[in-house]
């Protein structure tokens, strides 16, 4: 059993830095004090020292203050009318008694703040002080959220915690928690580094709180491995229907990954000739590269049925391939990844590589670096985005795992660079109480889920008569997470009709916007995509075909490609689609096609002057309701000044790159470099056209493209198409 002097033993800091860092400046601060207020008092009894002889008297009034304060018990009859000797002698005990009561509270306070914690309830419990659940306990206690941390001597974090002062308890032995006030606690996270402890955790804290009384206990448990995940689900189903607790299971590295597909789609970026076909790169096959795997193949389908090609690099590629293929044995019939091993430390056959995947047919058109080391990642970017550049290709854009921040200082440090390299997956992000517990993420499942169970009450059905009909706490993860990949689908369906999504026109005051609704081809190919999406969530949770439903055994009849389909089945997926606008309204957005609003210029030098700028600025604010589509380059200086307009109206972004970003940020000082790299970062799609697929005019064009194909197009003198004025 671990005691609290045992924890402490084990978090216990250097104590000569500790006492330095802490009392040694106030034990050197009440001394110096007292002397200065003794040499002021003695100076004011004793009468001012002849002429020549003030040495002799600063020797004195030194001796005065000295005897005052380091011999306190000695009597001095000067002290009668000078406060300053009477403060100086008792400065020493002071400065005592004052560094005492700080040791006393910087050594009991994390106690000291649980046991206040504990008697007011309410409260949420930590478990396991890992750099998630230091980073959550940090966070919400200073935020002034009452929460408890409860640590083990080999905690990573709980040095940090103790010496922060954060209320922290021992864990007594695996799993009990019975000083830790379950009965009358809101939650408790299990977020220690091991899957089989926060298992541990979860299983205690709901047979703790099966005897108690109250509202049901809400116990999040990190768990990376979905069979442990199904195995917990399965123990905890009678605890569950008892209305004891609410299990919600959670992995980081999946939350994450669904936090990136979100931010950085993966059809941001296309090539000209190939504008609807994708190729996804992942380099570093560990957790974090398998959970992203995992989402492509449940989130990557497009109309049509069309899904990208997925290369996997690592070291050990081909036996990490086996072990995925085991876990997942369904992904073969959604997708055949490729597997190349390569060392990334070795510059030579890591970039032989990079020279066989541009010379595909499809050249990579994202490549997401998911290596643990931050420095063998920020080292892997920067020698794949240098190789590309130095080749002429057009770098897509890389996205790097950055925990601590290292990868974004080593590109601010980065003398040249194409800009397209983005850092994903901060700590204080993905840490934040917001994420971790999926609040945001799953508002539109959530908000979906609850909206589809008061359908089916008032058809008549009984709350808890099958696994899907309950409410969004009460449900076991696996059926969240298909609520989660059916809405986080929707926003690729979106992007694929050609629609934007924007905040709710009601909301501002403006006039209702147009019912959206797809036409019957696009109607068609989306519903083709959603059974695809569906087949591929069931084959990864590995369902089979049948002629006959069996849930217990995990057989369908609909796992069928689409053409095979009942017209009842197709009409599902069809309704699925149809739903999406209203789906969006319930969480304040609307689905709408935009203006398209174009800029092009036929020379590098071509600016807009004052004229140009309220022209374009008019068209901007006419068409920002309820939304609009800036499409146009970078080589320009109109056409960056044009971007930029776009941004400060609301706009959303849509690059054709006539030359790979990195040509475009050569000749440019560095002052207008940062404005081009914030430009991309920012830029909703980016299509690479290379010269010669593409006429310009000379000269500047303004046109603009109404959502019933109305066609305007816009000349000024104004528009200025020579020398910057």
């Amino acid at each position: 059993m671990a005691s609290r002097l045992q924890l402490e033993r084990a978090a216990v800091i250097k104590p000569s830095a500790w006492y330095l860092k802490r009392l040694l400046p106030l034990g050197i601060a009440f001394p110096l004090a007292g002397l200065i207020l003794a040499y002021a008092g003695g100076a004011s009894v004793l009468p001012a020292p002849p002429r020549g002889d003030e040495a002799r008297h600063r020797q004195v009034l030194w001796s005065i203050a000295t005897e005052s304060v380091f011999r306190p018990w000695a009597a001095n009859p000067l002290e009668e009318g000078a406060v300053g000797l009477v403060l100086g002698r008792g400065s020493l005990a002071a400065g005592a008694t004052w560094m005492t009561g700080v040791w006393l509270w910087l050594r009991f306070r994390s106690r000291i703040r649980a046991t206040r914690i504990l008697r007011r309830g309410k409260h949420l419990v930590i478990v396991g002080l890992s750099p998630m659940g230091l980073h959550l306990l940090r966070e919400r206690f200073a935020c002034g959220y009452p929460t408890l941390g409860v640590g083990a001597p080999d905690d990573p974090g709980l040095v940090e915690a103790l010496d922060r002062g954060l209320p922290v308890l021992p864990k007594n032995g695996p799993g009990r928690f019975s000083n830790l006030g379950l009965e009358h606690a809101s939650a408790v996270l299990a977020a220690d580094e091991s899957d089989t402890r926060n298992l541990d955790t979860a299983m205690m804290a709901a047979g703790q709180i099966n005897h108690s009384q109250g509202p049901p206990l809400r116990i999040f448990a990190h768990v990376h491995n979905a069979s442990l995940r199904r195995q917990l689900e399965t123990q905890m189903e009678t605890l569950r229907q008892g209305g004891q607790c609410q299990l919600r299971l959670f992995s980081l590295a999946e939350i994450t990954a669904r936090d990136l597909l979100a931010r950085h789609p993966m059809d941001r970026f296309a090539r000209q000739g190939a504008p609807d076909k994708y190729h996804l790169v992942i380099v570093g096959f560990g957790t974090l590269g398998q959970a992203l795997a995992l989402a492509i193949f449940r989130l990557a389908h497009f109309r049509s049925g069309r899904f990208p090609q997925i290369t996997v690099i690592d070291r050990d590629a081909t036996r990490l391939g086996v072990m995925f293929a085991e876990r997942f044995p369904g992904h073969a019939r959604i997708g055949t990844p490729q597997f190349l091993s390569a060392d990334v430390e070795s510059d030579r056959s890591f970039l032989q590589l990079w020279h066989q995947l541009f010379d595909q047919p499809v050249a990579p058109t994202v490549i997401y670096a998911c290596m643990d080391k931050p420095e063998l990642c920020l080292a892997t970017v920067l020698t794949v985005e240098t190789h590309l550049r130095r080749e002429g290709h057009f770098v897509p854009p890389i996205m790097a795992f950055d925990p601590k921040g290292d990868v974004a200082r080593g590109l601010a440090a980065a003398t040249e660079t194409s800009g397209m390299i983005e850092s994903f997956g901060r700590q204080e992000a993905m840490f934040s109480p917001e994420l971790v517990l999926q609040d945001n993420l799953d508002r539109l499942a959530r908000t979906v889920h609850e909206g589809y169970v008061e359908e089916r009450l008032r058809d008549g059905e009984q709350l808890a008569s099958r696994p899907t009909l309950l409410h969004w706490d009460a449900l076991t993860e696996s059926v969240r997470d298909d609520n989660r990949a059916a809405t986080d689908h929707h926003g690729l369906k979106v992007r694929e009709l050609g629609a934007v999504l924007c905040p709710s026109a009601e909301r501002f005051g403006f006039p209702p916007v147009p019912e959206f609704s797809p036409s019957p081809e696009a109607l068609e190919e989306l519903a083709i995509a959603e059974h695809n999406r569906w087949c591929a969530n069931r084959y990864l949770a590995g369902w089979h075909h049948a002629k006959t439903r069996d849930d217990a055994r995990f057989l369908h009849p609909d796992l069928v490609e689409y053409q095979a389909l009942t017209e009842a089945a197709k009409n599902k997926d069809r309704e699925q689609v149809k739903a999406i606008p209203a789906l969006f309204r319930m969480i304040g957005m609307d689905v709408v096609l935009p203006h398209h609003i174009t800029v092009t210029a036929g020379t590098e030098t071509a600016t807009l002057d004052a004229a140009a700028r309220q022209e374009l600025a008019a068209t901007l604010a006419r068409w920002q309701h309820p939304a609009f589509v800036l499409s146009t380059g970078l080589s320009s200086p109109a056409e960056r000044q044009a971007c930029l307009m776009a941004l400060e109206f609301g706009g959303h972004l849509r690059l054709r790159l006539a030359e790979p970003s990195q040509s475009t940020l050569r000749r440019l000082p560095e002052a207008e470099r940062a404005e081009v790299r914030r430009i991309l970062g920012l830029a909703r799609h980016i299509l690479a056209a290379p010269p010669g697929e593409v006429i310009l005019p000379n000269g500047i064009a303004l046109r603009v493209e109404e959502p019933g194909g109305t066609m305007t197009d816009f000349s000024s003198p104004s528009l200025d198409t020579g020398e910057p004025c």
